[in-house]
């Protein structure tokens, strides 16, 4: 799907910009629908959801 593979793009790039700063939580704000998608895409163990 085109759309999973665009979050899939962006966590990834987000990912590389934190570099170790990882273990920092994440705050996103998005359509709840894909949060999980987001979750599942990006390398960043502690994303929190608002």
């Amino acid at each position: 799907m085109l759309t999973e593979k665009f979050v899939h793009a962006v966590g990834q790039a987000v990912g590389n910009e934190l570099g170790t700063a990882r273990s920092q939580p994440l705050f996103l704000a998005s359509v709840a629908q894909y949060l999980p998608i987001f979750r599942d895409a990006t390398p960043i163990p502690h994303s929190m959801a608002k």
